[in-house]
């Protein structure tokens, strides 16, 4: 990562990733305080999330988008959007991150359930990068996050 942002800045560090292996068969979820939203000295806020949605759309995959705050970018961008609705400062920020710990952990929790109750035929896991892990099987992947949906402040 730190070559491809020496050469193409951190605006395309995920997108310039994903760009060789993302499909319309995948999903891409991302996790934003603010959801590209806003900006301080370096610029607009979390453009290179911005970015590799931007990218996901192209390429038809779907997108789960973790936000807080009133989502930002992320919240219109995503097929699905898990919003924590604080809007105070400076607690805001330290309170959406770790609400969004806990969503992160619920998921991955339901998820390795999910796959202890069904064979290897039916279900898998591809290491497809050092830092990506695609999961797969016969049902629609967005099961594993309809337990978390009470949380969703968009209405989806």
């Amino acid at each position: 990562a730190s070559a491809w942002t020496n050469d193409e800045g951190w605006g395309n560090v995920f997108s310039g990733q994903l760009k060789p292996w993302l499909t319309d068969e995948d999903i891409l979820v991302g996790f934003s305080v603010h959801g590209g939203s806003g900006s301080g000295n370096a610029g607009p806020w979390s453009q290179n999330l911005v970015n590799a949605m931007k990218l996901a759309q192209e390429k038809k995959s779907k997108i789960i988008g973790f936000s807080g705050f009133d989502g930002g970018a992320m919240k219109e961008m995503s097929d699905v959007c898990l919003v924590v609705p604080v809007d105070t400062d400076p607690y805001g920020t330290p309170a959406i991150e770790a609400f969004h710990v806990v969503l992160f952990h619920a998921i991955i929790f339901d998820l390795k359930e999910r796959i202890k109750d069904h064979n290897w035929h039916t279900a898998s896991l591809k290491l497809r990068s050092t830092s990506e892990v695609r999961y797969t099987r016969s049902k629609a992947p967005f099961e594993l996050v309809w337990s978390c949906a009470l949380w969703n402040s968009s209405g989806i």
